[in-house]
């Protein structure tokens, strides 16, 4: 019975060009036949309950529903219902990050998400040498390290509880959080020189178990789920200094070592469900790949430089990294591995060095830095559509002056969403602040039919 009312809903829509309330058009645009669809004889939809109809419209698109609404007095109602608008405004990615949950109007929620937006906030005072080193999916939560009374220690971030300390095994120990799972829950990294976790809204500190409390064993990077820890193995003697992977596939067992394969590993990624674990033997310079335990070395894109593999998608089918002249680390380029083939990422023609510094689960966004004139800044690509300097996107702020020095740190992070760009600023009077840009996902609301142009197409005054 749904499905044929669902059926009914879309015979009754009049595919008109979409009139988004107040939303001037050269942002929303739509498909240029629509007019010349053929309309429909006859409609009985008006004559169903309204719940009925709007549970009906929660199943459409955006520009459907919209288009429906303005076929006739008796179904206007559905171009401002606010419950069914607020569900339409959950459905694009940075509705949490931008607070959508504080704001009645979802229609208003909505339009809000079609502009990049800018977000800065002040650490505490007293927090020095403040590090972002990660994110949750949707970049509602941060972790990082901050240096407080000279003792390094790990912090969390929610636009709920601002900045908090993660709790230590020993008050007087350091701590470092070095990774986090998609929805928050989980957060590896150390207390002391002791492996650990945080679990839960409560950030609950537990102690990752190891097969003998003498071996140094570090977590690096938590998959997606959250299910699968992967990190290193150190066996330091004075003759000889060896890293091995170390994979925990339960936080109720020790790590499994992986000391015939890669003997100089680092960790640097790891993918959703933790199948794909990716990293780089500094002695040999090569980048692995370990898909179940198994270890293959990738490719390298330009023979004689190193690789260093940094992030992968969802699947682990494509890896982004960075590959670099063994003997000068400043001459890099950004490098992309689909399906374990390699190829240098060009984001300009004309520039001098290049790298990766994050990319979106589904692989169609990715963060990196562009070195041109000695200035570098950090870049972003979508998909195919030519890149765009970050900067460019505020040009009259703070965030603009920052991006624009010689001496951009790497400490850039994306969201696994793709909408969500965090870093820190480089200035003196600011280096202790933490900035976050959105980004429109334009996949999404081309899903629901409403076009918006790319990024690096608008034009400075309608972004400012």
């Amino acid at each position: 019975m749904f499905k044929i009312l669902l059926k009914s809903f879309y015979a009754g829509a009049t595919l008109l060009a979409i009139s988004f309330p107040s939303v001037s058009t050269d942002l929303v645009r739509t498909e240029k036949d629509n007019s010349q669809q053929n309309q429909p004889s006859s409609c009985h939809l008006p004559h169903f309950p309204p719940e009925i109809l709007i549970h009906i419209a929660e199943c459409a698109r955006i520009k459907d529903c919209i288009s429906l609404a303005s076929t006739c007095t008796e179904l206007e109602f559905l171009n401002s219902d606010p419950n069914l608008w607020e569900q339409y405004a959950k459905r694009f990615p940075g509705y949490r990050a931008l607070d959508g949950e504080q704001k009645p109007d979802g229609k208003q929620v909505i339009k809000d998400l079609m502009t990049p937006d800018l977000h800065e906030f002040k650490c505490p005072s007293g927090w020095s040498d403040v590090t972002v080193l990660g994110s949750n999916a949707n970049g509602t939560q941060l972790i990082g390290t901050a240096k407080i009374n000279s003792i390094k220690k790990a912090f969390s971030w929610t636009s709920e509880k601002n900045f908090e300390l993660l709790e230590c095994l020993d008050e007087q120990d350091t701590s470092f959080a070095s990774s986090i799972s998609h929805d928050g829950s989980i957060i590896i990294g150390t207390s002391g020189v002791k492996p650990v976790f945080w679990s839960g809204q409560d950030r609950r500190l537990h102690p990752l178990k190891v097969s003998n409390q003498d071996l140094t064993v570090l977590p690096f990077k938590v998959s997606g789920n959250g299910c699968v820890i992967a990190g290193i193995h150190a066996n330091r003697t004075p003759q000889d200094e060896q890293q091995y992977p170390a994979i925990w596939t339960s936080i109720d067992e020790s790590p499994r070592i992986f000391d015939e394969s890669v003997k100089a590993c680092i960790i640097t990624g790891i993918n959703f469900d933790g199948t794909v674990i990716i990293g780089s033997d500094f002695q040999l310079y090569k980048a692995f790949i370990m898909k179940k335990g198994t270890v293959s070395f990738l490719t390298s894109s330009i023979d004689g430089f190193a690789d260093l593999p940094m992030f992968c998608n969802h699947d682990g089918s494509k890896i982004i990294g960075v590959v670099y002249n063994k003997h000068s680390s400043s001459d890099r380029r950004a490098c992309i591995w689909e399906n374990e083939q390699p190829k240098i990422l060009n984001f300009f023609k004309d520039e001098d060095a290049s790298s990766s510094l994050g990319m979106s689960k589904n692989g169609n966004v990715i963060v990196g830095f562009s070195k041109r004139n000695c200035v570098k800044q950090i870049v972003i690509k979508i998909g195919e559509k030519d890149a765009f300097f970050l900067a460019d996107l505020f040009p009259k702020t703070v965030l603009n002056k920052s991006l624009k020095t010689t001496n951009q740190n790497e400490n850039v992070f994306l969201s696994a969403d793709g909408t969500m760009i965090i870093g820190q600023h480089n200035s003196p009077s600011e280096v202790n602040n933490i900035w976050m840009v959105y980004l429109p996902s334009l996949s999404a609301f081309e899903q629901e039919g409403i076009y918006l142009p790319a990024y690096n197409e608008l034009g400075k005054e309608n972004i400012d």
